[in-house]
């Protein structure tokens, strides 16, 4: 992305909170969602929900809830268990994309109360998180969209799960040895992942200090699982 500049972001109409989905605050059980929401001014329009990748959290999509509101959109966009503010509960279980699904579901039914049916956009990861979310909630999905990344089921994901390009999920199936390895190492470790994914490596001026700033803070890692 030669020539890539960034444009200004306009937060004025943000906001951010956390739902606590189960466990007590505080405590090693704890499971808060961090999110980040932005309201339309006018002419309401609907629910995006849009599901980062791995290794980014709602920073991601920065560039885009602010123009998504204005188009009349609802924007939440939500740090998933295991990344960013939220919660980094021990357990490869509770990062099943169901799992985290379920998270987001509590988010926007529970939480912030939304009854009408929402549309989804999911990134890498995200997408699967998206998928699991429409297939589990269909009467609660308007529409889902997904980008840069193979759906578990699917002949293409069995063929690339195991394929040395995506070495780092298999890697991070491990308990406690990615933190004993990277340690010290972090910004070798992301930065790496975004030159083997991406055809220029000024992604990384702007996106890998936001990153690090949560990925290795302990069992981050488990997001992949």
């Amino acid at each position: 992305m030669a020539g890539f500049v960034k444009s200004p972001i306009d937060r004025t109409r943000w906001r951010s909170g956390k739902y606590l989905h189960s466990g007590q605050p505080g405590t090693p059980d704890e499971v808060s969602i961090f999110f980040v929401e932005c309201l339309p001014t006018t002419n309401p329009r609907g629910v995006v929900l849009l599901v980062h990748g791995f290794p980014g959290t709602s920073y991601q999509w920065r560039y885009i809830i602010t123009p998504l509101s204005d188009a009349g959109y609802r924007v939440i966009a939500p740090d998933f268990r295991g990344a960013g503010l939220s919660s980094k509960p021990r357990g490869g279980e509770g990062y099943r994309k169901t799992v985290l699904a379920e998270d987001l579901h509590g988010l926007i039914t529970k939480h912030l109360g939304i009854k009408q049916l929402i549309h989804l956009v999911g990134h890498d990861i995200g997408g699967q998180i998206a998928h699991a979310y429409a297939s589990r909630y269909p009467n609660d999905t308007k529409s889902v969209m997904w980008g840069e990344v193979t759906l578990p089921g699917t002949a293409v994901y069995e063929r690339t799960r195991f394929d040395p390009g995506f070495f780092h999920f298999a890697f991070h199936w491990q308990i406690d040895l990615p933190e004993a390895l990277v340690s010290g190492k972090e910004t070798m470790f992301v930065e790496s992942l975004f030159r083997r994914t991406n055809a220029s490596g000024s992604l990384q001026v702007f996106v890998c200090g936001s990153y690090l700033k949560h990925f290795f803070d302990r069992e981050s890692t488990s997001q992949l699982q």
